[in-house]
């Protein structure tokens, strides 16, 4: 029959075993889902956002966003860095009131201008709008005694985008201001994530530590070689 002492040896080995097994288990689940914590996205003021997101793998982007991952696909091996956001701005001109001559009107003459206007019952108010899209949308309203025959727009929208992004370590902060203070919305930052090999994460070496001794049942020092997983590391 096998001693007593040699099972609990066996008994310890398969013990600690099965703790470095469940140790590494956890510590890949809990590094897989810093990755995938979500962006956090603040208006800094008017035109201004600000994202702070971690480094991700392309099955992160592929989760968060699935159109420009499926735009991005091909170039896959390659890629590094990605933003994509939509952009507003919105103009709302006043009511701009047309004179018959050039003259130079003061402010008392143009609001009474404004008063026969509004009281003649023969100026009725025509609309024209475009049809909807994801790029200019448009709304002009024209006060008139008859309708137009026709109506132009010369339409122009310029703006200049800063995106600054600083890196700490796999934590990004980008920024992305707008020049003309267009509201900025739909988001989405991607840092690709370096690959990391699960070897590389892992360390073999000497150790001096206290734990429980099996063999003799009681709490002794121990010198050993050891297996340790880094979470935060490379």
């Amino acid at each position: 029959m096998e001693p007593k002492s040699e099972r609990c040896k066996k008994l310890a080995w398969v013990a600690a075993l099965l703790i470095t097994l469940l140790l590494a288990a956890v510590a890949m689940y809990y590094d897989a889902k810093i990755s995938r914590e979500a962006n956090i996205i603040e208006q800094k003021m008017e035109g201004n956002i600000e994202v702070i997101n971690k480094d991700k793998n392309l099955n992160d982007l592929k989760r968060e966003n699935r159109e420009l991952y499926d735009s991005l696909e091909m170039y896959k091996e390659k890629l590094d860095y990605a933003i994509q956001f939509s952009y507003t701005k919105r103009y709302n001109t006043d009511t701009v009131w047309i004179t018959k001559t050039k003259k130079v009107y003061t402010p008392v003459e143009i609001e009474k201008i404004k008063e026969e206007v509004r009281n003649d019952s023969t100026v009725m108010t025509y609309e024209y709008e475009n049809d909807k899209n994801d790029s200019i949308n448009y709304k002009l309203k024209i006060g008139s005694t008859a309708e137009p025959k026709w109506y132009a727009l010369d339409m122009q929208v310029s703006d200049k985008f800063t995106i600054v992004n600083k890196k700490d370590g796999n934590v990004n902060t980008t920024n992305i201001e707008s020049g003309n203070k267009g509201e900025i919305t739909n988001v989405t930052v991607f840092n690709k994530k370096e690959k990391t090999r699960v070897m590389n994460k892992i360390a073999i070496g000497p150790s001096i530590s206290f734990g429980y001794d099996f063999a003799h049942k009681k709490l002794a020092p121990t010198i050993g070689i050891s297996v340790t997983y880094n979470i935060f590391g490379k």
